[in-house]
C-alpha cells in the first residue's frame, strides 16, 4: 500500500510540478522503437512511473521535451550517480527510455 501511496503521490507532484503526464500512444512507441528496437508501451509507462517516483523525491520535474538529448543525458547520469538517489542500472535504463523518447529534437 506504501508503494502505491508514493507513486500516486509522485505522479500528482508531476503533474503539478510543470511537467504533465503524458499518455503513451502507439505513435510515441514507433518512434521509440527506432532507438530501442522491441520497446513497448508498458516499457514507456514504467519509465514515465519511475522518473515521477523517483526524480520528483528531490525536485520538481521537467517536461521529457523541455530539453535534447545530450542534455538529458547529463542530467540522468548525474543524477543517478548521486547516493542518495539510489537508482541502479535497470531503473535509470528504463527512465532514460521513456525521456529520451519524448525529449526536444
Amino acid at each position: 500500500m506504501k508503494k502505491v501511496t508514493i507513486i500516486v503521490s509522485s505522479l500528482l507532484v508531476f503533474a503539478c510540478g510543470g511537467a504533465k503526464i503524458i499518455s503513451i500512444s502507439q505513435a510515441d512507441v514507433t518512434r521509440a522503437a527506432i532507438k530501442y528496437p522491441g520497446i513497448t508501451s508498458e516499457q514507456l509507462v514504467e519509465g514515465q512511473k519511475l522518473y515521477a517516483a523517483n526524480c520528483a523525491k528531490c525536485h520538481t520535474l521537467y517536461a521529457p521535451s523541455k530539453f535534447g538529448e545530450k542534455r538529458w543525458n547529463h542530467e540522468i547520469d548525474e543524477m543517478s550517480g548521486k547516493e542518495y538517489a539510489n537508482i541502479d542500472a535497470k531503473t535509470k535504463e528504463s527512465i532514460t527510455k521513456y525521456i529520451l523518447t519524448f525529449a526536444k529534437q
